[in-house]
Formats: structure tokens, C-alpha cells, sequence
């Protein structure tokens, strides 16, 4: 028991989270000062009547009918929970700030999901590293983490690589329920 809590590759392993964690917030922490741009502004986020109302008809709508042509209705309901708690805190539904922090925060989460992919696959910790490193700064990425209206591409690649993670043990160990849980979370993040 005290031989796998001092393991090098699991010290090494919290180590490399925490460095992701610090540098996702490093380069794009920048972020979380900056205003909306044109497409947060359009009907996806301030000028969606459905968030403006935060109401259970308004979330229910999100899960029953598209909106805007996408039926996505995982990434709606983060989006109106990240709307509710805007509102709660700092008493704006639509502080860019708030939203910034959570397209920061889920970025660092997935940098850290593509870490343990990798490391899984790749079966090490520095070219895990290396690739989660390339993730977190390649930049295709810049936009995603930039733009809040495109943190439902950040929230389905959470879903996708929670899928990923989970797709070996869940069909060798027969727990086949979690696997498909997260493989459906994903596909009602993405616009399919």
C-alpha cells in the first residue's frame, strides 16, 4: 500500500497535472480579461432567449428541440448552468470573465485528459507529456479556448476523451454501461 502511493510514475504523474494545470492558466489566462467577441455575442450565447430567461422550460427546451439548427443538448445545459452561476456571483447572466475562466479551466482539464490518453497508449509519462504539451499550445486551440461560444468544442472533447479513457476497461471489465454513458454524452455535445 505505501509502495504505489510513493510509485515515481504516479509522483510524476501529479506533477506533470499540476504543470498543465499552470500553464494552460499561463498562456491563456489572458482570457478571462477579455469581452465577448462577434459570435458570443450572436444567438448562441447573449442573444439566446433561452439563457436570458433561465428557467426549467428554458432548459427543458435545449433537451427537446434544436436550437439554431444543433441539437446539443449536454453543452446547452453546461452553458446555462455556467449562465446561473455568472448570475449568482457576480450578479451579470453574461460576465465574459466568468465564462473565459470555464473555457480556461475545461482546456487545462482536457490537456490533462489527453495526458493519461497518451500515457495509456504510449506507456510513459514523457512522451504523454510531450504530446499533451502540443495539445495545450497548438494553435487550432487559441480559438476554442478564446471564444466562450466554442466551449461546447471544449466540453465534447472532455466527453470524447472521457470516452476514449474509459473504452479499454469498460470492454474488458464488461462495465459497458460507463462506456456508453460518456460515448452518448459526447455525441449530444457535438453537433452530428
Amino acid at each position: 500500500m505505501i509502495k504505489s502511493a510513493l510509485d515515481p510514475n504516479r509522483f510524476s504523474g501529479a506533477l506533470v497535472v499540476l504543470f498543465l494545470i499552470i500553464l494552460t492558466f499561463i498562456i491563456y489566462g489572458q482570457t478571462i480579461t477579455y469581452d465577448f467577441v462577434w459570435d458570443d455575442n450572436g444567438p448562441h450565447l447573449v442573444q439566446n432567449p433561452y439563457l436570458e430567461k433561465l428557467s426549467f422550460q428554458s432548459l427543458l427546451h435545449f433537451w427537446t428541440n434544436p436550437y439554431y439548427g444543433m441539437y446539443i443538448p449536454v453543452s446547452y445545459t453546461a452553458i446555462f448552468f455556467i449562465t446561473l452561476l455568472s448570475k449568482f456571483f457576480t450578479g451579470i447572466a453574461f460576465n465574459p470573465s466568468f465564462f473565459h475562466f470555464f473555457n480556461v479551466l475545461f482546456h487545462s482539464i482536457n490537456c490533462i485528459l489527453v495526458f493519461y490518453f497518451l500515457r495509456k497508449i504510449l506507456k510513459g509519462n514523457a512522451a504523454a507529456f510531450i504530446g499533451s504539451l502540443i495539445f495545450l499550445v497548438h494553435p487550432i486551440q487559441a480559438e476554442a479556448v478564446s471564444m466562450v461560444t466554442e466551449f461546447r468544442g471544449l466540453f465534447s472533447t472532455f466527453w470524447g476523451l472521457l470516452f476514449l479513457l474509459s473504452a479499454d476497461k469498460a470492454l474488458s471489465e464488461n462495465k459497458k454501461k460507463l462506456f456508453h454513458t460518456f460515448l452518448c454524452l459526447f455525441l449530444l455535445c457535438h453537433n452530428v
